[in-house]
């Protein structure tokens, strides 16, 4: 599900900020971190949790001004709508935040250009091919998650089999 999630973000130009949904129990603090420092609008999120992550959303100041979307509910159809985009190297693609279990979370800024250089780089690094076959166990709001397990194979155009 993030996959697609990630890709419309980048397509609706709006900057993504993959962390992991909140778990039962757990303190938000590194949520709450993230929040007051890239400011979003909106959590997007899957019908089976997002009542939960609104309830303890609630609970905080920070987070309780997102509005959360449920992304398995759009509309399939919508494709039909697709358009071409203008995206330039340095437009930015992701903000990527640390784990915070050293201090407040630092926050880095992945543009185009880098995602396309460092997907250039395994490829070339791990001699990756079409043919290649990609595992990955990574959750996809972790940055290896989403280089390796998402966007890597799709730069080299490795079949994905569901």
């Amino acid at each position: 599900m993030i996959r697609g999630v990630f890709f419309g973000c980048l397509y609706a130009g709006v900057i993504a900020v993959p962390v992991y949904p909140p778990r039962r129990n757990q303190r938000m603090t590194r949520l709450q971190a993230i929040a007051v420092d890239a400011q979003p609008q909106f959590a997007l999120t899957t019908t089976p949790i997002i009542e939960f992550i609104e309830q303890s959303f609630a609970k905080e100041p920070e987070l309780a001004v997102l509005r959360c979307l449920a992304t398995n509910d759009i509309a399939d159809n919508l494709a039909d709508d697709w358009q071409s985009l203008n995206i330039k190297p340095d437009t930015l693609a992701f903000l990527q935040y640390t784990s915070g279990s050293t201090g407040t979370p630092k926050g880095v800024m992945v543009s185009h250009k880098n995602l396309l250089h460092n997907s250039e780089f395994i490829k070339s690094a791990f001699e990756l091919t079409p043919d290649s076959i990609s595992v990955s166990w990574l959750p996809s709001f972790h940055d290896m998650g989403l280089l390796g397990g998402i966007i890597q194979p799709l730069y080299t155009k490795i079949k994905v089999k569901a």
